[in-house]
């Protein structure tokens, strides 16, 4: 069975590449989530996120966007404190805040749902990359995405995330063509 290549460095990767990664996501909190989890991995390894996400999660009320948005600067500095989490302020800092601005679209009448896939008329991307090699690190789209992101407040969110997000929540299925998890 073939597997993108990334999918069988770690367990816990395989495991996020086979039952989620690429698989549309439509729950404003579970965007958020994802999201957040990419703000988090900046720089790092998304298997070093997954090995936390359960610790993330507790500390970030399962990434509901109304408790994040009201986390308290105590909640923080134990967040930045705890071993156990990606103690890096400004990371930290863009979660509250991204939440935050998540929030205000809500108010507003638009869900993160409508704000991401509307972009793409609510139709996942399916590329047919034969090599990973090929897969792009941005877009034209996860350029456009980003800035009007940083046009509504986001923070942490430059076009190489946004395109990895866009990948992990289904708006672009990047699974090479003969990987067993793709999606047709």
């Amino acid at each position: 069975m073939n597997s993108c290549p990334w999918g069988l460095n770690k367990a816990n990767l395989s495991k996020f590449h086979e039952e989620e990664w690429g698989r549309p996501v439509h729950e404003d909190n579970k965007l958020f989530e994802f999201l957040s989890l990419s703000v988090l991995a900046a720089g790092l390894s998304y298997g070093t996120i997954l090995d936390k996400r359960d610790d993330l999660c507790l500390a970030f009320h399962d990434f509901e966007i109304d408790k994040v948005a009201q986390m308290s600067p105590e909640e923080i500095e134990r967040i930045l404190c705890d071993k156990k989490m990606i103690r890096n302020k400004k990371k930290v800092s863009a979660v509250v805040c991204n939440a935050t601005v998540s929030q205000k679209m809500r108010a507003n009448g638009q869900t993160l749902d409508d704000f991401f896939w509307s972009y793409t008329g609510f139709r996942t991307i399916d590329n047919k990359w034969l090599h990973a090699e090929m897969i792009p690190e941005q877009t034209l789209l996860s350029r456009k995405i980003s800035d009007e992101m940083h046009e509504r407040g986001f923070i942490m969110v430059g076009p190489v995330l946004i395109y990895s997000f866009l990948e992990t929540v289904g708006i672009v299925n990047d699974h090479l063509i003969d990987c067993q998890a793709r999606i047709s």
